[in-house]
């Protein structure tokens, strides 16, 4: 079930040292409501896991071929 509305930010611990996401700027979605998430921060924690948080970018700011 979908809860309403959307967070300001998302988090996701991937397993791993996947720090240099930022950097390389990738998106990530549509999610289920059609946005579109990009990199901001990222954490290597001691358990060799990467937290990485995320923010929806708005539809203007979407590169041409990712429009509506």
């Amino acid at each position: 079930m979908l809860k309403l509305g959307r967070p300001a930010d998302r988090r996701y611990t991937y397993k791993g040292d996947r720090r240099g996401m930022v950097a390389a700027g990738e998106l990530m979605g549509p999610d289920a409501h059609g946005v579109y998430w990009k990199p901001l921060r990222e954490y290597l924690n001691p358990d060799n896991t990467t937290l990485v948080v995320f923010a929806p970018v708005h539809p203007d700011m979407l590169p041409p071929g990712l429009r509506q």
